[in-house]
């Protein structure tokens, strides 16, 4: 079984209110990411929190065994990473994790067994989507490199440089989906607008691997 991981850590300031609360389009967001990433099959599941921890837990209408809270310092997007990679790690065996931010489109579950099924295909530590050469969200991880994220100083590290370490090896691959909307942000309250309209569209189409691994993944962080 392939875990979850959602960071829901950020302090929002951009947006002005939670974004883990809101509406999408009539379920808190974190909630609507919850359901996604429940749909396309995967467990165990973790919820990272930071200064929201207490509101986002009582307002998202999940269960409070769902959500680990990431310490106040040192306060770094991967300093949250980890905290939600360590509390999988001690939940149960699983042999790759799907890390999907708050603020991003919770992704259909097609995308999400694209990403599964091209992990499973060859020897690689990471998968991502991507628009155009341009990597997005989710990020399929490997335990393997989930372990070796635990132990690096969050100070300094960052998600975006070990995928591409791993491109570069060979190590990770891209699956090129045909719509942009795997590289948004829900930001500020513009790109929220943006998002809730996109939930009109078709459902995702089918995505195909890329084989191409010579330009980095841009957009996955932590």
């Amino acid at each position: 079984m392939i875990a979850a991981l959602i960071l829901a850590g950020g302090d929002s300031q951009r947006m002005g209110a939670p974004k883990a609360l809101l509406p999408f389009p009539d379920v808190p967001l974190v909630a609507a990411q919850w359901l996604a990433l429940r749909g396309a099959g995967l467990d165990p599941l973790r919820i990272v929190l930071g200064r929201d921890a207490r509101s986002v837990t009582a307002g998202s209408g999940l269960s409070r065994e769902n959500f680990v809270t990431a310490p106040p310092r040192p306060a770094t997007p991967f300093s949250s990473l980890q905290t939600g990679l360590r509390a999988l790690l001690a939940a149960d065996e699983w042999p790759a994790v799907v890390v999907q931010p708050v603020d991003a489109l919770p992704p259909h579950p097609a995308r999400v067994g694209a990403l599964a099924e091209r992990f499973l295909e060859g020897a690689l530590l990471a998968v991502l989507p991507a628009h155009r050469g341009r990597g997005g969200h989710p990020v399929l991880l490997a335990r393997e490199v989930a372990d070796e994220l635990v132990r690096l100083d969050p100070a300094t590290a960052r998600l975006d440089r070990i995928l591409h370490r791993l491109e570069s090896a060979g190590r990770a691959d891209r699956v090129e989906v045909y719509s942009d909307d795997v590289l948004w942000n829900l930001n500020d309250p513009a790109q929220y607008r943006r998002a809730l309209r996109s939930l009109d569209r078709e459902p995702a189409g089918k995505a195909r691997p890329s084989r191409s691994r010579r330009r980095p993944p841009r957009r996955a962080r932590a």
